[in-house]
């Protein structure tokens, strides 16, 4: 349980980063996409509060970059790739573009 939560903890604070902005470079369309997905993954493990606290954050980001809601279909495609964690343990998610 206490691993699950650490993971769940690190997606949401990748996740909160994001739609701040950072983590990596790329147009408001492809993140809210991988936002979408990293949701999905949250509740996917049963990460509840995680996922609430997440729905606050989609819904700001949407607010600050209305282009998301006007272009749907410019959402890209995108895969998981697997990766460790920056203390080398647990396994987060990645999503990167289909080219």
């Amino acid at each position: 349980m206490f691993k699950k939560k650490e993971q769940a903890n690190e997606l949401l604070r990748y996740a909160i980063l994001v739609c701040k902005g950072g983590g990596f470079s790329s147009p408001a369309p492809t993140r809210f996409a991988i936002l979408l997905r990293l949701k999905d993954d949250l509740e996917s493990i049963g990460a509840t509060w995680q996922v609430n606290i997440l729905n606050h954050w989609v819904h700001r980001f949407q607010k600050e970059n209305k282009t998301v809601l006007q272009n749907p279909e410019r959402i890209l495609i995108t895969k998981k790739v697997k990766i460790r964690d920056s203390k080398g343990g647990d396994v987060l998610v990645w999503y990167k573009n289909i080219p």
